[in-house]
């Protein structure tokens, strides 16, 4: 019963509003006195109404994607009124029968597609909505000019029939002009009412008001350019309304779905940066903080001031600077580049002094004052490959660092273990942690016995 009561609403409500336009427009109730105008028009509504009431919650078309669902009922309603037409057209003249069928099913996706976006509309409306305009200029201005596109080929068909009564070309371009300027002037000032009241307080907390004037301004210049002539006179005027409603409300549509889209993807993109942060922080804290390096190093101290007292020295002034990096930086970001090679160069001697014959370093980088890089990223490079690879005299490994005028180059030879298996979680942590801050990507290339790394540059002023 409720869903017949709909039904009914969605029947009448439209029927009365196109009727009252005509009278007004018009003031000819000829047409209103032929029954069989009458019935044709109620069916044409009633099919409108019963595809929205019951088609469109069918259970296997309300499973659908949004697209896939008005492309199935736009084809249902057309095919309904294509066969109204038909059936109602004069059967002497069969070209002329299709065309007009043709025209009133085509009309009819339009009042459909218009129907959808008011119901749409009201059945979502919130008090609270906002419009934010979140895509860039060139985004709109595609989306109109695709709407413009759109519209042109149904004016072009809607004004047919007046190139074939007259069969002249020169009709033909008199008929480009309006089928061209008017969907370009209606989509145009909706949308730049739409985006210069949304810049008043005012107008941001009624959207419906600002849609209202929208389609006022857009109805209202076209209104102009037909009194100086400016655009020939196509059928009813309350055609030129429909495509002002229609249009401004599929733009407000559009900018509502792509703000929802665009707010919903900085969220995730906000979280998703908070997690890897929050991973990094984590790293970063297991390896400034691991009481087995800083246990393992000790040991290693009293063993060389056992046996060699001027080699103890030197280890000792590299573990302290390498732990002194770590408390300055333990809450930065970014670490200047030199900093940062000095303090690799540190980290590297204390390998050095435990492993000697076993691995080779050269640090060959030569970095400008201005020059960032992550901090701690190059030690997690330089701890995997410490930890990946075999450290043996007679096949030592070799870690070569260099720069260019993009990236800080991290070249290793490549002799990895066979009981380590590599998730790669280290370097996609690394790779995350710089998409937040560079559009240059990390790279990391491995080619027979040697692997590469190239980590961006930050320059900050």
């Amino acid at each position: 019963m409720k869903s017949f009561l709909k039904f009914l609403a969605l029947t009448i409500l439209p029927l009365a509003i196109v009727s009252l336009s005509s009278i007004v427009f018009y003031r000819n109730l000829d047409d209103f006195k032929n029954t069989d105008i009458n019935i044709h028009i109620i069916l044409i509504f009633a099919t409108l109404s019963f595809v929205h009431v019951y088609l469109l919650n069918h259970s296997k078309i309300k499973k659908k994607s949004i697209i896939s669902k008005l492309v199935i009922t736009s084809i249902a309603v057309f095919l309904i009124i294509f066969t109204i037409g038909v059936l109602f057209s004069s059967p002497n003249v069969v070209f002329r029968t299709i065309y007009i069928a043709l025209f009133q099913g085509i009309l009819g996706i339009c009042l459909y597609l218009l129907e959808y976006l008011v119901l749409n509309y009201c059945l979502t409306f919130n008090r609270t909505k906002r419009l934010f305009f979140t895509d860039n200029a060139r985004y709109y201005v595609k989306v109109l000019f695709l709407i413009c596109f759109f519209e042109s080929i149904i004016l072009l068909f809607l004004t047919f029939d007046i190139f074939m009564e007259q069969n002249s070309i020169d009709i033909f371009i008199t008929l480009l002009k309006p089928i061209i300027m008017v969907p370009l002037i209606i989509n145009f000032i909706s949308f730049y009412c739409m985006n210069y009241l949304n810049k008043f307080n005012f107008f941001k907390s009624k959207i419906t008001l600002l849609l209202i004037i929208s389609i006022f301004a857009s109805t209202f210049s076209i209104q102009i350019l037909r009194l100086f002539n400016f655009i020939f006179q196509i059928h009813a005027n309350y055609l030129f309304l429909i495509f002002s409603v229609f249009s401004t409300l599929l733009i407000f549509k559009i900018i509502d779905y792509r703000d929802s889209l665009n707010l919903s993807l900085n969220k995730i993109k906000s979280l998703s940066n908070d997690i890897v942060f929050k991973n990094a922080d984590y790293y970063q804290l297991k390896q400034q903080v691991n009481p087995h390096f800083l246990f393992n190093n000790l040991n290693t101290l009293i063993s060389f001031i056992e046996i060699d007292q001027k080699k103890a020295i030197e280890f000792g002034h590299h573990l302290a600077n390498t732990y002194r990096h770590y408390l300055k930086n333990n809450n930065e970001e970014f670490v200047l580049l030199n900093d940062e090679l000095e303090f690799i160069n540190d980290y590297l001697a204390i390998y050095k002094s435990k492993f000697e014959s076993s691995f080779n370093y050269n640090i060959e980088a030569i970095p400008k004052p201005n020059q960032y890089i992550l901090t701690f990223v190059l030690q997690e490079i330089i701890d995997n490959i410490f930890k990946h690879n075999i450290l043996v005299e007679n096949e030592p490994l070799e870690i070569i660092i260099s720069i260019n005028e993009e990236n800080l180059i991290i070249n290793n030879s490549f002799n990895p273990k066979e009981t380590i298996s590599s998730s790669g979680m280290g370097l996609n942590n690394i790779k995350k942690r710089y998409e937040f801050h560079s559009k240059n990507d990390v790279i990391w290339v491995k080619e027979n016995n040697n692997f590469e790394i190239q980590l961006p540059i930050l320059i900050l002023n």
